[in-house]
């Protein structure tokens, strides 16, 4: 890929050039951004041409954009095509620019031990930014949301046909979303939860009830009986795109809390082997810190998501479900305790995995609605009523023109021979509900 070298600088063109030969004649160029007169030293980047529109959607005005922008950009150079950064002197300015985007010293670093970002000690690293001096003072905007994230302790009846798979005591995090004692989080932490306890950011514990799952979308909505607590409104996330910066914030016990930033990698579709299809979905890599059920937000500290699950296992990325999956549905969450808006899907309770001939079975939900149809672990799923359903999506989307209680006829191949099978599609919610 063509590279073009993209020079941060700041002062009038004869100012510029002490720092930089050739930066008087780049004065106004397109690949020059004009930071502060008040600072005289320069940033030189290399990096991606089409990172070139970055500088453009800064400054779109030509004017110099504010100076929180710098670190923005750096992350979204880098996550453009691994940029090289190299620092020419230092300045306070540079140094607040960057700590106004929240660069964070490694993923999954303690809060406690969050560095402050020097410009002496700002580096990028392949295609990571990494801040290598170690000072204990944590930004602002960080420490004032993370008193917005809980610890959730969820313990769960060994009956609960979740237990077999996820276990009967579950670690979460939560972030509160309404003053009055709203917390969002993911549904697997609480499922099947008999008791269900909240820890504050001090330590303090207090028992949350379920008021809201969402088997579809995998978000839970929780309920404390406490008042006034600081909460963060959740936003969209329709506006972003890729390669911008965002951290998220996690619990790893009742007063642990951690933090980790990244840039988002992927928007889009996200399809999983539990019969799960988000039509968008947040890829980043900024790695899950904690439990599952935190929030993700942007470096200007608006929550766009619920970071669910780390993927991979040698690049370490996270998934997060955007905030506009909350925003539909928060209404009928909190005067059903679903969306009852949406058609209710037929579940067959199978890990899915895609091939090349059709879709396999690698697994069945024990005494779920495909096991006792007769379906099998190691059936490729070739038509749903009489629908071929080459990928998983096409057959997540056959099954759910269904709903529970409706008869599914499924054409599998089982050890060479094709096989027909009568299916009844099951209700997920009803399958996994609370054992009183």
């Amino acid at each position: 890929m063509a590279t073009a070298r993209l020079t941060i600088i700041a002062g009038d063109p004869a100012g510029a050039a002490a720092v930089h030969p050739r930066a008087a004649e780049a004065i106004g160029a397109a690949d020059v951004l004009v930071l502060d007169p008040e600072v005289s030293d320069a940033l030189v980047v290399r990096a991606p041409a089409s990172a070139r529109r970055l500088l453009a959607e800064a400054a779109p005005d030509g004017g110099p954009p504010p100076a929180a922008d710098v670190g923005r950009l750096l992350i979204g150079l880098a996550a453009q095509g691994g940029a090289i950064c190299r620092l020419v002197g230092g300045d306070d300015a540079l140094a607040r620019a960057a700590d106004e985007a929240r660069l964070l010293s490694e993923s999954g670093a303690p809060f406690e031990s969050m560095p402050a970002v020097a410009p002496e000690s700002l580096r990028l690293f392949g295609r990571r930014i990494i801040v290598t001096r170690a000072r204990a003072q944590a930004p602002e905007l960080v420490k004032r949301l993370l008193a917005s994230v809980v610890h959730i302790h969820a313990e769960v009846p060994a009956a609960h046909p979740s237990a077999r798979i996820l276990g009967d005591e579950r670690m979460g995090t939560g972030i509160i979303v309404d003053p009055s004692g709203l917390i969002l989080t993911v549904n697997y932490v609480v499922m099947g939860g008999q008791t269900i306890q909240v820890s504050f950011g001090k330590g303090r514990s207090q028992r949350a009830e379920i008021v809201a799952q969402d088997f579809e979308l995998g978000l839970a909505l929780l309920k404390v009986k406490r008042t006034n607590l600081p909460a963060v409104p959740v936003a969209a996330s329709d506006d972003l795109d890729r390669g911008e910066p965002v951290f998220a914030l996690g619990a790893t016990g009742p007063r642990e809390r951690r933090v980790s930033g990244g840039v988002l990698t992927y928007l889009g579709e996200f399809e999983a082997y539990w019969e799960y299809l988000l039509d968008r979905s947040l890829v980043s890599s900024a790695a899950n810190p904690g439990f599952g059920g935190g929030p993700l937000f942007t470096v200007k500290g608006r929550m766009i998501g619920v970071v669910s699950l780390n993927l991979g296992e040698i690049m370490r990325v996270s998934l997060a479900i955007p905030g506009e999956c909350y925003l539909a549905n928060r209404e009928e969450y909190l005067r059903h305790g679903r969306a009852v808006s949406r058609p209710q899907r037929a579940w067959l309770g199978v890990f899915a995995h895609p091939l090349d001939e059709g879709v396999v079975v690698a697994g069945l939900v024990p005494n779920g609605p495909g096991a006792r149809s007769g379906i099998r672990e190691g059936d490729v799923i070739l038509s749903l009523d009489a629908r071929q359903v080459p990928t998983r999506k096409d057959l997540y989307l056959s099954l759910w023109r269904r709903g529970p209680g409706e008869r599914i006829a499924l054409e599998v191949m089982r050890d060479n021979e094709l096989t027909r099978l009568d299916v009844t599609g099951g209700d997920r919610a009803d399958f996994y509900k609370q054992i009183s």
